[in-house]
Formats: structure tokens, sequence, C-alpha cells
């Protein structure tokens, strides 16, 4: 039943990369967009999703060179040539060298603006700002929910400050003008055996798997993939009105380990409403399919 969740997600992607542009003020209709995603997924050269016959899934190698017909709930072993590739609690992956402060591990920026300062000059909009392809809110939702199936770092433990400045007189933060504010942020959790030298500067670690593999719906480790399962005819456990379950558990959770927040494969679930019902689609869709 992942596979096929997967499969429902590499599907989608060709269309929203897209941006689905609207023509005249017209969304295309749910069929259309269906036959267009069936059409790219079997093309080979519209897909950008290498085609993969069942019969290739049918066993996992695992690190004790045993078969599984499953895949791990860790990421591992996926790739039979290096079985830690975007196992959880592996470092992520870079697209660029490291450009730390002092070449190793300290912040770089001292020299540029406050993210506090950005982040009020993006959002300082007076009126509604269109997407120049046609792209909905949607976009940004279903890009947020992919990349929650993808990475995800903590802050360390003890914290690692690294304040964020706030201007005298923010509306949020220092409504009275004080001057004296700022915002407390972590740094990320990191590999303890890097940051050694210029040669081994510091790497973060990423806490879930890093492959699409909707981990997000399922966990990344056995005891999340155990609390969300009903047990029952294969399918997902849900709360009254087939909402997420609640985290009766008390597993980790980003807003506290409490059971009045729900409880998903990835911690962030809570974060929003919309996020959260990305969520409750996908667990709906497994339940769907298991029956």
């Amino acid at each position: 039943m992942r596979r096929l969740l997967v499969c429902n997600l590499l599907t989608a992607l060709p269309l929203l990369a897209s941006g689905w542009a609207v023509a005249e003020n017209k969304t295309p209709d749910a069929t259309s967009l269906l036959q267009q995603a069936d059409a790219a997924a079997r093309d080979p050269l519209v897909s950008p999703v290498q085609r993969i016959e069942r019969s290739d899934l049918l066993q996992m190698p695992t690190t004790d060179g045993s078969q599984s017909p499953w895949p791990s709930i860790d990421g591992s072993n996926n790739d039979p040539a290096n079985p830690q590739e975007n196992m959880a609690g592996m470092p992520l992956r870079r697209r660029m060298a490291a450009a730390y402060a002092d070449g190793v591990a300290a912040m770089a920026g001292a020299d540029r603006p406050s993210a506090r300062q950005v982040s009020n000059l993006v959002h300082a909009q007076d009126q509604s700002r269109v997407n120049l392809r046609g792209a909905t809110d949607f976009l940004w939702q279903w890009g947020q929910f992919i990349d929650h199936d993808m990475d995800l770092s903590d802050g360390t433990n003890p914290p690692e400050l690294a304040a964020i400045a706030v201007s005298a007189g923010d509306p949020w933060f220092d409504p009275d003008g004080t001057g004296t504010q700022s915002i407390v942020f972590n740094r990320s959790i990191y590999d303890h055996d890097s940051g050694t030298g210029p040669d081994h500067p510091r790497e973060q670690i990423n806490e879930i798997t890093g492959w699409l593999d909707a981990s997000m719906v399922y966990g990344s480790d056995a005891d999340r993939a155990a609390a969300l399962r009903s047990f029952e005819g294969g399918r997902l456990a849900t709360s009254d009105g087939q909402m997420l379950p609640f985290n009766t558990t008390g597993l980790p959770n980003a807003g506290g380990s409490g059971s009045e927040l729900f409880l998903a494969g990835d911690v962030r679930a809570n974060e929003q409403v919309g996020l959260a019902a990305m969520h409750t689609l996908f667990v709906r869709e497994h339940n769907f399919w298991a029956g």
C-alpha cells in the first residue's frame, strides 16, 4: 500500500511542477488532469520518473544479506551499493560546499540583514499578488508536504543558541519599541564526528528518510510506524470522522507530545491547518485502497 501511495505522489509531481497554468481564469477539470498524469507516468519521454517494474520491488536487500518483501521503515537498503544512503539519522546531502564563517562550523552572515528584517520586507504586502503561472496557494502547500517527506533537522541538545535580531518597534516581537528583543533560535543537530577542520566541516543530521517514500504518512522509525497502524485490514489508525489519530502514546511532536495533538508520520503535521489537511487526505487515501 505504501508503494501505491508513493506512486500517486510521483504521478502528481510533473503536474504540480508545471504550475498548472490557468487560461482565461478557468481551472482544468479533474478528469483532464488525471489523464495528463496517467499519460506522463506511461511515457518515458514525458515522465521524469524512471519506470520500475513490480518484480524489481518484490524483494528488498537487508544489511545481513537476507531478503525482505517490504522496504525498510528507516530508508536503509534502498541502494544495494550504499545501504545507508538517505537513511534516517544520516547527514543531509549538500548541493554545494559549506560556507561557514570559519570554514568549519561557525555561522556565517554576521554582515547580512537580520532574517526577521527580511521576513518583514517580504510580507509587507498591501494587496494580493497573483502567481504569473496561474498557480494557487496549493502549490506551496504541496511543496511543504513533500519537503516534510525528505528532511528534518531538530535543534541541538543542549541548545546552541543563535538569536535572531529584532528591530525596535517590531509589530509582533517588540511592540513597545524597547529595542531589546530577539527571537530564540537553536542551531540544527549535527554529526559530532564532523566539524573537525576545513576538510571536514560540520554536517547536519537528517532525522527522517531522505527518499520520496511517503515517510510523512508512515513514519521513519518502527515505534512511530506501529503507533500509526490500526492493525485491522492494513488500515492506518484514525480518530472520529476519519481524522488523524491523536498522539495518545506520547511520541515526539513539534509543539509538544500531548494527546491533544494529531499524530502523523512526520512530527510537523500540526504546524498549520493546511498541512494537517494534507496528512488527513493521504491517510484517507491509504485506507480507501486498503478497503
